[in-house]
């Protein structure tokens, strides 16, 4: 009795201030040392700071705070306490500050030639603020000529190229003459700034312009999904395509056929979490103006380039109580602490259980809820650990997974759930 009236409960806890992004999940913790005084009581409450959203695990050594759910630019406290058995309560305060991310400049119709007869569309619409702050991003685009190292001409009027401070710009064509060019774009929003650039080749109108469709949209892709990029092609007049080849420029790859108009691209042949650019380059052959049926050659290329998805990843999963009864427990399962950059607001989560020598069984379908409440397991004849496991699925469809086991009990004394016994063995066998 005495030796628990003075034991320690809590022997670790998260650092404080814990500086976090916004557009991240976080986890506070506490551990508690190893104990025979009795079960643990934790509560977890905010005590001080902006409202934060939504929290959940308030009752455990974890407490999980989604993405995005403390607010925009501020520091938030929350207060834990702890005891097992009759031991002191013990208590402590854990202050937490969202740090202000990056933001992330993109740029989408560069790395790749234009012919010097066609418009150049250039967009940076998927570049982002991560932190969602109030305000509109603005835009800054610059251009430099790669032959000379000085600043792009207008081609038309010989005087410097002008260009628009806007979200979308279109360079007429005629604007840039035949060479090699880079457009930069500045993206800003209040004291935060970040750059992007990409390279055009202004070709001969003998050569095709390229565009390249894919089969995913903007963001980072699955490389469990198959993908397919396809071209479409601006040709001048009397010319026609002699071949078609690609090239991996960046990134490793198992195997790919290079030789097609068509780029397919298999399931789970990429890696995760790895940066990937893939060249078409097109030849075709030019009819000259003579009509005396001499032609020339000429090659135009584009660039597509992506990043692959993370799997989810640092999640956990915990049920409560960690030992029942076969169908007559009701059982919490929770996960929490999910790490995935891509879009960590839209994880879904689905829970499995899996008894000793048989498959996963599914415990309800996929949802955004981290937790599955009035759980029941099947019965058993003796005392069974039964696997607990959750797969946690990010926006673009990579599964990340956790495990843990609950210990599940014969039936308690003076229940009769025979029935259910022989059923489930029936159904397994």
């Amino acid at each position: 009795g005495l030796q628990c009236a003075g034991a320690p409960n809590v022997i670790y806890t998260s650092p404080s201030p814990l500086a976090i992004f916004r557009y991240l999940a976080a986890t506070l913790e506490i551990r508690m040392a190893p104990s025979t005084c009795g079960s643990a009581t934790v509560a977890w409450t905010q005590v001080g700071g902006p409202l934060v959203s939504s929290f959940s695990g308030a009752n455990t050594t974890k407490l999980y705070l989604p993405a995005y759910s403390v607010p925009f630019n501020s520091t938030v406290y929350f207060r834990y306490s702890a005891r097992r058995g009759s031991s002191p309560e013990t208590t402590g305060t854990i202050q937490v500050e969202t740090v202000r991310a990056p933001l992330q400049a993109v740029i989408t119709g560069g790395g790749r030639t234009v012919s010097e007869l066609a418009d150049l569309v250039l967009s940076a619409s998927q570049s982002v603020d991560l932190d969602q702050a109030p305000g509109s991003l603005l835009y800054r685009w610059a251009c430099r000529n790669l032959g000379i190292a000085a600043p792009c001409v207008d081609a038309r009027t010989s005087n410097p190229l002008v260009l628009a401070d806007a979200q979308n710009i279109t360079l007429p064509a005629g604007s840039l003459a035949v060479g090699n060019y880079s457009l930069t774009l500045t993206v800003k929003k209040e004291s935060r700034l970040t750059n992007a650039t990409t390279t055009v080749y202004v070709v001969p109108s003998g050569a095709p312009t390229i565009s390249l469709g894919t089969t995913f949209g903007p963001g980072r892709v699955n490389p469990g999904q198959r993908i397919v990029i396809s071209p479409a092609l601006t040709l001048a007049p009397n010319t026609s395509v002699v071949s078609y080849g690609w090239s991996v420029v960046s990134g490793n790859i198992t195997s790919l056929s290079l030789s097609t108009r068509v780029l397919t691209i298999s399931e789970n042949a990429l890696q995760l979490q790895a940066f990937y650019v893939f060249r078409l380059s097109v030849t075709v052959l030019v009819a000259t103006a003579d009509r005396k049926r001499s032609t020339t050659a000429a090659t135009g290329f584009a660039d597509v380039s992506f990043m692959t998805a993370s799997a989810p990843s640092g999640g956990t999963v915990a049920v409560s109580p960690s030992e029942g009864y076969g169908v007559t427990t009701a059982f919490t399962i929770s996960t929490l602490g999910w790490i995935n950059p891509e879009a960590p607001a839209a994880l879904q989560y689905q829970f499995f259980y899996t008894l000793p020598g048989s498959s996963a069984v599914a415990i309800g379908g996929v949802g955004y809820s981290p937790t599955a409440a009035g759980v029941s397991l099947p019965a058993v004849r003796q005392p069974t650990n039964v696997t607990i496991n959750v797969k946690c699925t990010s926006v673009v469809g990579v599964v990340g997974e956790a495990r843990t086991a609950v210990r599940l009990l014969p039936a308690a004394s003076g229940v009769d759930v025979s029935a259910t016994v022989d059923a489930l063995l029936s159904s397994a066998a």
